[in-house]
């Protein structure tokens, strides 16, 4: 009867023991996948996404703790979730703010241009010296700038990149005018 026991409780353990490896195995999974995302966040300094890999680190030991001090396939699944959702949870926050912040800062790139680009088609507009043909086409030239410039901020990956576009266009524009 007793090596019955002893039997029953090997078994149990090694098939607890399996599953908080495979449970474990899957949470790694999951944490290098989302650290591997993190190159989709592309106006993310390397600080900033060292820190977010840190952190993932950070959630994924605690899981591996929560599903090593589980004491059933319950509590085992249930640690392996708790740790897949934290690492998912963390990683969309800074992905929704990441996604935020480059689409505002996109958005004042384009608003910056397009006021520049009034200021120049007012200038050009009250310039005497110049044809209405002469000048609709420094507009036309200006507008198409413009539409060029908006077209490559809204495919920038970073701000820098958004803004860099918007400055060399205004730039290119004043010479039109000059």
């Amino acid at each position: 009867m007793n090596d019955q026991f002893t039997t029953l409780k090997n078994n149990h353990d090694q098939e607890l023991a399996a599953a908080k490896v495979s449970a474990i195995a899957e949470v790694n999974t999951k944490r290098d996948n989302t650290i591997k995302m993190l190159e989709d966040l592309t106006n993310l300094s390397s600080d900033a996404k060292q820190k977010i890999i840190d952190q993932l680190n950070s959630d994924a030991t605690a899981a591996e703790d929560n599903i090593n001090n589980a004491n059933n396939n319950s509590g085992i699944v249930t640690a392996k979730n708790n740790g897949i959702q934290a690492l998912e949870n963390y990683y969309k926050t800074h992905k929704d703010s990441h996604d935020t912040a480059l689409a505002s800062d996109k958005s004042s790139a384009i608003k910056d241009l397009q006021d520049d680009a009034q200021k120049q088609i007012d200038k050009v507009n009250g310039m005497t010296n110049l044809s209405d043909l002469d000048k609709k086409s420094m507009v036309d030239r200006i507008n198409a700038d413009v539409d060029d410039a908006t077209l490559k901020i809204n495919q920038a990956l970073t701000t820098k990149d958004a803004q860099s576009e918007s400055a060399n266009t205004q730039k290119n524009d004043s010479k039109i005018c000059s």
